[in-house]
């Protein structure tokens, strides 16, 4: 009791100064929330872009392959024999799958190993006709990945893919950035904050 005896006065000069400059506080906790919204929105946006742009080139792989392959065109010429090792290369690797999702053809290899993709995303594609999804066969190995599904006498999926090391590096320098200008922001908003309520 002594204690918070002791504090009264504080308190009360805590209450008074916030109430002096009630305008000032209120303007400032806006600025600071426009602020944070303003660096989400800036890191959400460089996010989705450049998560995007990682699909471009396996988007058009993939889409090319399977117009030939709904053409009946062999698979030995739509899949590269260079083989893509996923544990170190970011190089795009292209797979065919049957209807059934069998693999029919890839040269993609994970520490030395074939690998598929899940049914499920199979089932998706089929039934959307494409998708775009971030394949994890394994933790630290992510990947862009689109699979086109496509019709003729011998239906079935094309699998295009290759790393996100990249992207995922660059999305990382945004939001570095956007953490920077995000303080460098709230100081300034602070420091105006201050001079006011002196002055």
């Amino acid at each position: 009791m002594k204690t918070m005896h002791g504090l009264k006065p504080y308190f009360d000069r805590l209450r008074r100064i916030l109430k002096e400059t009630r305008k000032e506080t209120e303007f400032f906790v806006a600025v600071c929330f426009l602020i944070t919204i303003m660096a989400i929105f800036v890191y959400t946006v460089a996010h989705s872009v450049i998560r995007n742009a990682a699909n471009d080139p396996q988007n058009a792989m993939a889409m090319d392959a399977a117009f030939l392959l709904s053409h009946n065109a062999p698979m030995g010429p739509i899949v590269p024999e260079i083989g893509v090792e996923l544990s170190r290369s970011q190089e795009t690797f292209i797979q065919v799958y049957d209807e059934k999702g069998s693999l029919l053809d890839s040269n993609a290899t994970l520490n030395g190993k074939s690998l598929k993709i899940s049914k499920k995303a199979l089932s998706y594609a089929k039934k959307h006709g494409e998708s775009y999804t971030t394949w994890q066969p394994e933790k630290g190995v992510r990947i862009a990945a689109v699979i086109v599904a496509f019709q003729g006498q011998n239906p079935g999926f094309v699998v295009t893919g290759r790393s996100l090391y990249t992207a995922e590096s660059r999305i990382a320098d945004a939001a570095k950035l956007c953490l920077l200008f995000w303080t460098i922001m709230m100081l300034s908003a602070y420091s105006f904050y201050r001079f006011r309520v002196r002055k």
